[in-house]
């Protein structure tokens, strides 16, 4: 678990000579609005003094991402890292993402699980796919920092900004709501995203004095995989460059329920005057439930020498003596990403705005289970003397292997002993 508490305030002084197009010639009448168009987006990356990109509202609606993570993927320069089918880690500029930034509403977010993040397993990449998209106005991705920005971006920042109803001054409602079928384990998916809010009340100007918005998001999945992986033999001379040393069949099975609910409330007495509270919420709990049989020994490793070449199809390979093991695993997880934030902006000269802000982040990670049991098969472990003869071929379809073991039946469950098991929570 991790927790930082944030304060910050600035006076900002304005250039008189920054024009903006459509301003009064009174700079404290206006009240700057960050549209959520793409056209706006691009000509921000154009006018920007560094190298920044900038994904709008806009934009973000037009794919079917439903984590932040996914949505990154799409920005020039930015790549994934992919979990369970998921991205979850970003890389910006192709540098490790545990020496990239992340913030949303200038807050800096956290890394729920530092054992699990890639590479060193003991870094501060933030897990994105924490963040379900309906909580997200616009993403920027800062690619060269300047002064005012966190030094702990070397290959970039990553910025996202929450949900607001600033500018949106009557009531209003955006609803997604979604379902499909997998037909691998014939489950289904489902997805809701609604997002309310507006204008209420009038302030000093005539506009209104209270802008709130809600979101919230939901979106359920029940994937399955089925996977086949080897490891192959080292280069002998007298092995074959194709043949495995190990094969494992996998069997999976998940159920991801991602949650968020964020909200804002902005009052504006003025139009140089704004103060702010927004909250968020947002993870994700997962199970998880693994079958492995994995089958070793088909290098010969177990005693009876190399892999040779099996006299009734030259693409073969057999042994005398593999063995097999099964696995099973029953896991569950929860990752949890909680923000509450205050803060203000007000113009106290034409040219001068003074801004500040605090806020709590907290991030959380919890392995409620993470049941394991071990079943030693023939010719391993507990049950050392039945070896099998297996046959193979992964020539003529790398990506469908055949194999066989004869007499012995692999899915039988009396040729198993359990020779473990074991339990961990985080």
């Amino acid at each position: 678990m991790s927790n930082t508490t944030t304060a910050s305030a600035r006076a900002q002084t304005i250039p008189t000579n920054q024009a903006v197009p459509g301003a009064s010639a009174d700079p404290s009448q206006d009240i700057l609005v960050t549209a959520r168009s793409a056209q706006t987006a691009r000509a921000e990356q154009r006018d920007a003094a560094n190298i920044v990109n900038v994904q709008s509202a806009e934009t973000i609606a037009k794919y079917p991402d439903y984590n932040a993570a996914e949505a990154l993927g799409r920005i020039p320069g930015v790549s994934l890292s992919i979990d369970t089918g998921e991205g979850r880690f970003v890389n910006v500029r192709g540098l490790d993402g545990n020496l990239n930034g992340a913030t949303f509403g200038g807050v800096v977010l956290l890394n729920t699980q530092p054992g699990g993040t890639y590479f060193n397993a003991a870094g501060r990449a933030v897990e994105f796919d924490t963040v379900p998209i309906g909580a997200v106005d616009r993403i920027s991705v800062i690619k060269t920092g300047l002064p005012d920005h966190d030094a702990e971006g070397l290959g970039g920042s990553v910025e996202l900004t929450p949900r607001s109803a600033i500018g949106r001054n009557r009531p209003f409602l955006d609803m997604t709501l979604g379902g499909g079928y997998e037909s691998l384990r014939h489950t289904g998916l489902y997805r809701m995203d609604v997002t309310a809010g507006g204008g209420f009340g009038v302030n000093a100007v005539g506009d209104p004095l209270f802008h709130v918005v809600a979101n919230l998001f939901r979106h359920d999945d029940r994937r399955g995989v089925d996977d086949v992986e080897a490891a192959y033999a080292d280069q002998q001379p007298a092995i074959p460059g194709k043949a495995f040393s190990a094969l494992e069949l996998r069997r999976y099975q998940y159920f991801r329920r991602r949650y968020g609910a964020t909200g804002e409330i902005d009052v504006t007495p003025d139009t140089g005057q704004r103060i702010f509270l927004r909250g968020s919420i947002a993870g994700y709990t997962e199970r998880v439930w693994r079958q492995r049989l994995e089958i070793d020994g088909l290098d010969g490793s177990n005693g009876s020498g190399v892999v040779a070449m099996a006299a009734t199809n030259p693409n073969g390979f057999a042994v005398s003596d593999a063995s097999a093991v099964k696995t099973l695993r029953d896991e569950e997880e929860a990752h949890r990403n909680l923000l509450l934030q205050v803060g203000g902006e007000h113009r106290i000269a034409p040219n001068v705005k003074f801004d500040w802000f605090a806020a709590l982040a907290r991030s959380t990670y919890q392995k409620y289970r993470d049941r394991n049991a071990t079943f030693s098969g023939p010719g391993d472990g507990a049950n050392p003397a039945a070896t099998f003869p297996i046959t193979y071929d992964n020539t003529s379809g790398p990506n469908a292997p055949v194999f066989s073991t004869g007499r012995v039946n692999l899915a039988d469950p009396a040729n198993y002993l359990l020779s473990g098991i074991s339990n961990q929570i985080e």
